[in-house]
């Protein structure tokens, strides 16, 4: 299996869990801020599709952000059960903000891959330009 199907992989297993959390939670802005990041990351998939580049981002983001966010879920869970009020409402605030910085975080990694093979795309054009001066 190469580098891109296991990405493409491992983004559709976290969109799968993120399914599965999003059908235990209750509390509706909770539950509309992890939608979004569940589209955010399909369309990332999407794109992965298309392009080879940001390895080390989608590296990062499928081996070490996601899984502590399944981590985060999990407690988030446990505390909204345990019908402690305060403490749930706190955990639901903190989940909310990260959830919208992790959402973002994945915008900037989906328009960062068409980037990285364009600059690459435009520097190997360039390179050829000069050999090509150079051998004339």
């Amino acid at each position: 299996m190469t580098g891109k199907e296991e990405r493409l992989n491992q983004a559709g297993e976290q969109i799968h869990r993120l399914e599965q959390y999003s059908c235990k939670i209750r509390n509706p802005q909770v539950k509309d801020s992890l939608r979004s990041l569940i589209s955010v990351l399909g369309s990332l998939k999407e794109t992965q599709y298309l392009f080879d580049s940001g390895e080390k981002e989608l590296k990062n983001l499928y081996s070490r952000y996601l899984p502590y966010l399944d981590q985060i879920l999990d407690q988030y869970l446990e505390i909204s059960e345990s019908g402690n009020y305060e403490a749930t409402v706190r955990s639901e605030r903190e989940l909310k903000r990260m959830l919208g910085s992790l959402a973002e975080a994945v915008r900037k990694i989906n328009l960062l891959l068409p980037q990285d093979e364009a600059e690459e795309a435009a520097a190997t054009i360039s390179a050829e330009k000069m050999k090509h001066a150079m051998e004339s």
